[in-house]
């Protein structure tokens, strides 16, 4: 089985229109998983707590409406409203020993700058506290409109309902 392509899948909800908020993930998940669990892929997996995380703070979207309707629908709502996700580190870090996750993330600062500078983003959102902790005062200091103070947890089970209430509170900034 080959792997699976995340920069096709990405790249097809890019929002033709500019990208009016950039949020940012840690990594994308194992490409030779058995199951595919990507927030740009078709089928919703239970696993898919960023995407779930993201759809209740845009959309107010719970269980019940995620099941409801397509993701693929959900996935076009998000790209014709100027959203987009990119992941931060190109090969998956989730399962490295926490120091070396995080010097992972850290090293792959550069190249996220520069595709945040092509994207232009009015704001961006960093969905992962570890993450923001490693990122947040390059992208300041390279001048890139990060739109939150603290870091916003993962969406993870209880942290869902908080996760959506800091990006909505990001999101406010931009208004």
């Amino acid at each position: 089985m080959a792997a699976y392509d995340y920069a096709t899948e990405r790249e097809r909800y890019l929002p033709r229109a500019g990208v009016n908020v950039l949020f940012v993930g840690e990594s994308a998940p194992d490409p030779n998983a058995k199951q595919i669990r990507f927030f740009y892929h078709p089928v919703l997996r239970s696993a898919d707590n960023l995407f779930r995380g993201i759809m209740l703070a845009l959309y107010g979207a719970g269980r019940q409406s995620l099941a409801s309707t397509p993701k693929t629908q959900w996935l076009e709502r998000f790209q014709s409203d100027g959203y987009y996700l990119e992941d931060l580190c190109a090969l998956p870090v989730n399962r490295l020993p926490a120091r070396q996750r995080s010097q992972a993330r850290r090293t792959a600062v550069p190249d996220l700058v520069r595709r945040i500078e092509a994207l232009s983003p009015r704001g961006i959102v960093v969905c992962h506290g570890g993450t923001y902790l490693d990122i947040a005062d390059c992208l300041r200091a390279n001048r890139l409109p990060v739109l939150h103070c603290e870091p916003i947890p993962f969406p993870l089970g209880s942290y869902r309902v908080r996760f959506a209430r800091d990006v909505q509170a990001a999101l406010s900034r931009l208004r």
